[in-house]
């Protein structure tokens, strides 16, 4: 996308195409990204990773049963549960959600804190939440 520069008066005004997104409850200013729809540079984020990660390997432990308890696990790794109990929200995003967290192609924006807050458990409802463009395919088919 080009962007237009117009001289008025001795002032320069950019003009870009820009679009505005309610993202978990805030409005994003988003530029379009030069390769279209998708960004071609993704951006993999460790730290949302390293949540994705965590978020499987705790609730794998305590399906194997190597905890008895959330508050077992907690205390063996030194977190609240408070925080456990958010991080392993992450365990019930979308397939689509967390492959695009894995390949770094998540919306520009997107924080670990906004996933750990409390979320519709319908997939296209979290996609949309979140930004992502694409939706779901049915699951019924």
């Amino acid at each position: 996308m080009t962007s237009h520069y117009k001289t008025d008066q001795g002032k320069t005004a950019i003009f870009m195409p820009l679009t505005f997104e309610k993202r978990g409850g805030r409005k994003l200013l988003i530029a379009p990204s030069q390769g279209g729809e998708q960004d071609d540079n993704p951006k993999i984020d460790p730290t949302m990773v390293k949540a994705l990660v965590r978020a499987h390997l705790w609730q794998n432990y305590l399906k194997q049963k190597k905890y008895a308890t959330l508050r077992e696990l907690c205390e063996a790794h030194g977190i609240t549960q408070k925080y456990a109990q958010m991080l392993m929200r992450l365990n019930f995003l979308s397939p689509f959600i967390k492959a695009a967290i894995l390949q770094g192609t998540q919306p520009k924006g997107l924080k670990l804190s906004e996933l750990m807050r409390e979320m519709p458990l319908l997939w296209e409802a979290q996609e949309k939440l979140f930004g992502f463009k694409k939706q779901s395919s049915d699951c019924s088919k």
